[in-house]
């Protein structure tokens, strides 16, 4: 669906490799809750002769950071949950949330892609048992919130109940189970409000309390992309973006895919090394015009057995035999010197490396949704972009904050 900036404080990037800290008066409480919560999400704390904070500069290990305290009272808690290794140990959860969700969205299924005859973005079907209606910006679309306090088993319902959204409303719902998944049912339910689960078509969720995409929510957005390389390829994971026609819809074959929206659920370092080294979006784009003028000139059997190939994980340390022999089995006849310059191309670690959900076809990688896209509209190339994201402002807050206010409650 058609890629809408929205009205969202945006938090900017800093400078240097790491991304925006949280944004919590730290000093209401106390050492003993910040030195616990620290220990919850995985620092190693221990005494010593002076206060330190040992943590990477960039989110690109699962190892633990270290907070090393001279005494019981110190404000170094303070500056360990600003940290980058609190960021990590965070970016960590949120690895491990996202795949966790999109597996249990994709194992469903009856969740499924609207039919061409419904209008309906979103179509809840059973269940409008655990949904409610919720007022749209535009009457005429459907808008949901959950019908209870119980919000997490409004999200749960969705891994097991037959319902049809594009993929614009999965993407949003993908956010909301990944963030289920990190917070866990108990504290999803009572950190959250029913408004801010919000379900809509994008215009209707950006006026409405959506948590990751309403109006007035702590949000970052990296306009180069590259942002994230230089904070560690680890803080890509729960980014939101998509893959965009680059021509309008003259040009498309097939309107329903001018987009794809989706998540980023895995991402190995040289990916984003790779993606560093083009600037980001600019550098993928021509790379995705020059696939795109390659695709024009190969049949769209050849195409298919590209993109059945382009789905091995780790695409570019297969071996030339190995993926010549697929294709070659594939085509019933060789594979061309064309086919061959497109999968150089894919190769590439970051459309090679890195997986993106997209309902409704689940995990995959970046090259085989451009190879899927050359067939369905091959009139039109196609580049990436991000969206406005919370993983790394609001999101991270409520994470924290929840966590110190529990302690300090109980």
């Amino acid at each position: 669906m058609i890629l809408l900036v929205l009205s969202i404080l945006l938090i900017p990037f800093h400078s240097h490799a790491r991304m925006p800290a949280p944004v919590i008066e730290f000093s209401k409480y106390s050492t003993q809750c910040k030195v616990q919560v620290l220990k919850n999400i995985g620092w190693q704390i221990e005494k010593g002769q002076a206060d330190a904070v040992i943590a990477a500069e960039r989110c690109e290990s699962i190892s633990a950071p270290k907070l090393v305290m001279q005494g019981e009272a110190s404000t170094i808690t303070d500056e360990a949950l600003r940290s980058t290794g609190t960021n990590c140990l965070y970016q960590n959860r949120i690895a491990i949330a996202a795949l966790a969700a999109t597996k249990k969205l994709k194992s469903n299924k009856f969740y499924i892609f609207p039919p061409f005859w419904q209008n309906a973005l979103l179509s809840m079907g059973s269940l409008k048992k655990t949904w409610q209606v919720a007022v749209c910006a535009n009457e005429e679309n459907q808008c949901y919130n959950p019908n209870s306090e119980d919000k997490a088993k409004s999200i749960d319902a969705f891994y097991t109940s037959p319902f049809s959204t594009d993929c614009s409303v999965g993407l949003q719902l993908a956010e909301y189970a990944m963030i289920k998944e990190l917070f866990g049912n108990e504290m999803f339910n009572k950190h959250f409000s029913t408004d801010e689960i919000f379900l809509g078509e994008f215009p209707d969720s950006a006026k409405s309390k959506s948590f990751t995409r309403g109006k007035h929510k702590e949000a970052v957005w990296a306009e180069k992309g590259s942002e994230y390389s230089k904070a560690g390829f680890r803080t890509f994971i729960g980014v939101p973006g998509v893959i965009a026609s680059v021509f309008d819809e003259s040009f498309l074959d097939d309107i329903p895919n001018v987009n794809e929206n989706f998540m980023i659920v895995d991402i190995t370092q040289a990916a984003s090394e790779s993606f560093e080294r083009a600037e980001g979006f600019k550098g993928y784009e021509n790379k995705m015009r020059e696939i795109w003028e390659l695709t024009k000139s190969i049949t769209k059997p050849e195409l298919k057995a590209l993109q059945d190939v382009a789905e091995i994980n780790y695409l570019n340390q297969a071996s030339e035999f190995y993926v010549q022999s697929r294709m070659s089995k594939e085509l019933d006849q060789p594979m061309s010197a064309t086919s061959m310059k497109i999968l150089k191309l894919l190769k590439d670690p970051f459309l090679s490396q890195t997986q993106i959900y997209v309902h409704p076809v689940g995990n995959r990688n970046i090259a085989w949704h451009i190879l899927r896209l050359a067939q369905i509209n091959s009139r039109t190339p196609y580049k990436i972009a991000f969206h406005q994201e919370v993983v790394h402002g609001g999101l991270f807050n409520r994470w924290i904050k929840s966590q110190l206010d529990d302690c300090e409650n109980n």
